[in-house]
């Protein structure tokens, strides 16, 4: 395993949204991805989509899956209200560099993560 992964594993740094980051990332094995993003990106997570001109900083997504392609994994995201956001958002594939957790969902994933290396 890559140390970028066994790193990973232990703790992600949500703030570092470096292209350098999302490389690593995409060249860690399939299976420490997917492992990556069912720890710190679950299914069910509000997100928000980070592009270079936002909009907004609603988080107005939610993580609906993970999709394989042929060498990496992306998360998919589904807009929380499709009918209100039709014209502009659209499910998305996205690396989770790409993708800022809501601030409660973060809190619970990091609560939980904590748990998990002290036993609990």
């Amino acid at each position: 395993m890559s140390t970028f992964g066994r790193k990973s594993l232990i703790w992600w740094d949500y703030e570092n949204r470096s292209k350098e980051n999302a490389i690593r990332f995409y060249h860690t094995p399939m299976d420490i991805q997917l492992e990556i993003l069912e720890k710190w990106y679950p299914i069910g997570s509000k997100c928000h989509v980070i592009r270079p001109f936002p909009r907004s900083e609603k988080f107005n997504y939610v993580i609906s899956g993970y999709t394989k392609h042929t060498s990496y994994y992306s998360i998919k995201v589904d807009p929380i209200d499709p009918d209100k956001y039709r014209s502009t958002h659209k499910k998305q594939h996205l690396n989770p560099v790409k993708v800022m957790i809501s601030p409660d969902d973060l809190k619970r994933i990091k609560r939980e993560s904590k748990l998990d290396r002290l036993g609990f």
